[in-house]
């Protein structure tokens, strides 16, 4: 109960930080400004993608000795 009370309370908390973001990029210029962020979205799931090649290609490098051995 006690852990359930604490998420409220940050729901609560995080709640109008959310709808202040959501009422404001149609304030502005809105299109730029979500372009902007699918580009930033789009390099940050590239980067991982990145991320996660070269940890496979790590394990692979490191099981290939052991096989061998």
């Amino acid at each position: 109960f006690c852990r359930e009370g604490g998420h409220q309370q940050r729901s609560s908390s995080s709640a109008p930080s959310s709808s202040s973001i959501s009422s404001g990029p149609p304030r502005g210029l809105s299109v730029t400004e979500f372009a902007d962020f699918v580009s930033e979205v789009l390099r940050a799931t590239i980067q991982i993608g990145d991320i996660v090649g070269a940890l496979r290609s790590m394990r692979e490098r490191l099981d290939m000795p052991q096989t061998k051995l």
